[in-house]
């Protein structure tokens, strides 16, 4: 059994057997281990949870009603924790006993016309919802589903049972997600209106571990001018910074997991990357064009084939990270490029070695670093998420001549600076702006190149980056 797997039985069994509720001053760095342990980081398909109240708050005495979508068809078992660490195993259930579920399409629990409710009751405190979906049954969870009982309340063998077969039973092939829900006696902010709050991640990379990476000089300068506009204009209460050293894949990977421990559903969230972006053969099989992009942090290490995939923080990975930022509304600013060319000023990966990429045309079909994650996050019901990205997937991201900034950073702020005093810009209004700018700059200062900003927006209503 390897280590990664050793350790989500660890959070998991940790999870069902500790009280969430009983240390009332820590129960963010509770939760933060729970979801931090239980995760598979690189999974090769998606599934959400999803409950009937968008700020899952929930007073004793209400009904709940959880749906699940899946991104492949399989199997699917939903274990419900609630806040003294007792778990019960709510799907499949004796009114619900078939748990093949169909790709994309929801499944309701309880379904429409099932003969019972999810009420909420004591004790009330932090609880946790949490769904696998696995390529064959799991012999445990069906004895388990097969007791009359409804709510079954399960062990800690029972449970580490269900996930240690549906690593073994299915290959691998196996997707997790868990949500947290809280449950009071008397709704704490009923009667007032919770203000929505701004937080942000800045990451700039310019300087390097690898020799055989290419320092970039000026994306360090990108986070922290960027963070500085969010503090000030953007309303932005916390602004976290990682750069060059700072920004190795584990630090990345931990500032992350603290968005999700600082803000609620609702709250409003952007992480801004800026330096270089590449691609690897796909090893999950959900890519297209059979290529994982992937951002590259200061500690990438281009030694072995290995050490690539273990440094490189590939867009599967991004995005089951930011899926616990789900209900959040999310925008991600990517001032990155593949590699592709060696001119100066060129966002370029690497020095005196090839890229992964043999020319610009394959990278062309190589990188598109959350573009296609974010609609197959929707199909599975997931919006409010947008991203914008430097350059489309055949262009270089070019540095200014003037080497203070990046070009599309430098022309994002500036079109935020022109705004001061007037009416906020939406996302679709700052890329038309930004894009006209970065155009003309690039066809000014590096003829016959092109550099188009891209924005995939699923935001269901208008996001406005500064206010």
């Amino acid at each position: 059994m390897n280590t990664i797997f050793q350790r989500a039985i660890f959070g998991l069994v940790m999870c069902f057997a500790t009280s969430l509720a009983t240390d009332a001053a820590e129960p963010v760095e509770t939760r933060a281990v729970v979801i931090e342990e239980i995760r598979n980081e690189k999974p090769q398909f998606l599934v959400r949870i999803n409950v009937d109240h968008p700020s899952r708050l929930y007073r004793v005495g209400d009904t709940m009603g959880v749906t699940v979508t899946s991104e492949k068809s399989g199997y699917l078992y939903v274990v419900y924790v609630d806040a003294m660490g007792t778990s019960s195993l709510l799907f499949p259930n004796k009114y619900q006993t078939d748990n093949r579920i169909q790709a994309r399409n929801a499944v309701a629990v309880p379904a429409s016309g099932d003969k019972f409710r999810l009420r909420v009751k004591e004790p009330v405190g932090k609880e946790l919802i949490g769904a696998i979906v696995t390529q064959e049954p799991l012999e445990s969870a069906k004895l388990l589903a097969a007791k009359e009982a409804f709510g079954l309340e399960v062990n800690a063998k029972d449970l580490r049972a269900i996930f240690v077969e549906g690593k073994d039973e299915s290959g691998g092939e196996r997707a997790e997600h868990v949500i947290q829900i809280t449950t009071t006696k008397v709704n704490p902010e009923q009667g007032t209106v919770r203000k929505v709050k701004r937080t942000a991640l800045c990451i700039g990379i310019s300087e390097f571990k690898d020799p055989r990476v290419s320092n970039l000089g000026v994306c360090h300068k990108d986070a922290i001018a960027f963070a500085q506009t969010l503090r000030g204009r953007g309303g932005f209460t916390e602004v976290e910074v990682l750069t060059d050293q700072d920004a190795t894949i584990a630090n990345v990977r931990s500032a992350i997991r603290r968005l999700v421990d600082r803000t609620r559903p609702q709250d409003e969230v952007v992480i801004f990357w800026s330096g270089h972006g590449d691609s690897m053969a796909d090893t999950g099989g959900d890519e297209r064009d059979g290529r994982d992009e992937f951002l590259v942090p200061h500690d990438y290490d281009t030694s072995t084939p290995t050490t690539k995939n273990e440094t490189a923080f590939t867009d599967d990975e991004f995005g089951r990270l930011v899926q616990d930022l789900d209900n959040r509304r999310l925008v991600v600013i990517i001032d990155t490029c593949c590699s592709g060319g060696m001119a100066t000023n060129e966002k370029v990966l690497q020095k005196g070695i090839t890229s992964t990429f043999s020319t610009v045309e394959e990278a062309a079909d190589g990188f598109d670093f959350m573009g296609d994650l974010v609609k197959r996050t929707k199909d599975i019901g997931q919006t409010e998420t947008a991203v914008l990205t430097a350059s489309s997937k055949d262009q270089i991201s070019y540095v200014r001549r003037q080497g203070d900034m990046s070009v599309m950073t430098f022309a994002l702020l500036e079109v935020v600076n022109e705004t001061a005093g007037a009416m906020p810009l939406s996302l679709p209004d700052i890329h038309g702006r930004m894009a006209a700018k970065v155009d003309t700059y690039i066809r000014h200062n590096f003829p016959n190149s092109r550099q188009t900003c891209t924005l995939v927006n699923e935001m269901q209503s208008p996001f406005y980056l500064v206010e």
